[in-house]
């Protein structure tokens, strides 16, 4: 079960069962975890702020994981915790879709990558396609 921040007993009722509702929904046991992970982060920070859940706190927790230095793939991952957890709460009732929409507004970080492994030439890219006889309609 992940941490839940200290709230009245029935809305801590009311977030453990959107949590378990975000969970059974992501199908990778990896996923899972890293959702969980990734929630019990952000209920952290916002207990450490004294904030509810808001576009601002969401904010500032994205700019907070930019300064740790976290990979990009891990804040868009956790980014995509935040984004789940925000669409469970719309679709039960919990979140208007205007503040949902709002609070999942939060952009991810582009990732610019260098592919790796072994790629084909420019000579070897042209050999291969002179490889199928294009007179033929399979060709």
């Amino acid at each position: 079960m992940a941490f839940l921040p200290p709230v009245a007993a029935s809305a801590t009722l009311a977030l453990a069962t959107l949590l378990q509702m975000v969970l059974k929904a992501v199908v990778s046991v990896h996923a899972r975890r890293n959702y969980a992970k990734s929630l019990d982060e952000l209920f952290a920070f916002s207990v450490q702020r004294k904030q509810p859940l808001s576009r601002d706190l969401l904010m500032e927790h994205h700019a907070q994981m930019l300064a740790r230095k976290l990979s990009h793939s891990t804040i868009n991952v956790r980014l995509s915790a935040v984004r789940k957890l925000i669409g469970e709460a719309k679709r039960n009732g919990i979140l208007g879709a205007e503040y949902a929409a709002q609070m999942a507004d939060i952009p991810n970080i582009r990732q610019q990558v260098t592919r790796l492994g072994n790629w084909l030439t420019r000579e070897q890219a042209k050999k291969l396609l002179t490889v199928p006889d294009r007179t033929t309609l399979k060709g």
